[in-house]
């Protein structure tokens, strides 16, 4: 197993603004951003290992709050993290093993009703961050409409 998928065994994830694909598709720094199409962007990869050998403590139990069947066997959740003001949002199989997820410190929990549209989900925080991404691979930007 990857790094990042030992850690979501664990029902946690690493504390920092970023994007996690399961084994070794990667991780990625994001930033919130109201103004670019879907609400975030997706910047620099990074190595989730180097940074947890490094801070073997910066991860957080995420919590659910909300899910929603998007294929035969996945499911799209959004919820909180121990830390009150993080939120996420992920894509997980039925036996919940991470296909992909994203953490946003700052932004509150997402409790919403997920928003699913063909390949595109919409989340909402308690803060009214809105993220919109394409559920099969969410670096890709979402089109402006």
């Amino acid at each position: 197993m990857s790094a990042i998928d030992d850690v979501r065994a664990e029902g946690k994830l690493p504390i920092r603004n970023a994007l996690h694909f399961s084994g070794d598709e990667g991780s990625y720094d994001v930033s919130l951003d109201p103004e670019a199409p879907g609400g975030l962007r997706v910047l620099a990869a990074f190595d989730v290992r180097e940074m947890l050998s490094e801070a073997q403590n910066w991860v957080t139990a995420i919590d659910p709050l909300t899910e929603i069947r998007v294929t035969e066997g996945d499911f799209l959740w959004a919820g909180e993290t121990a830390w009150g003001s993080d939120g996420f949002i992920a894509r997980v199989r039925e036996d919940e093993s991470l296909v992909w997820a994203f953490l946003f410190q700052d932004s509150n929990p997402f409790e919403d009703d997920i928003q699913v549209s063909g390949r595109y989900a919409m989340f909402r925080s308690t803060s009214e961050v809105t993220i919109t991404v394409d559920i099969d691979d969410p670096r890709l930007p979402i089109p402006r409409t």
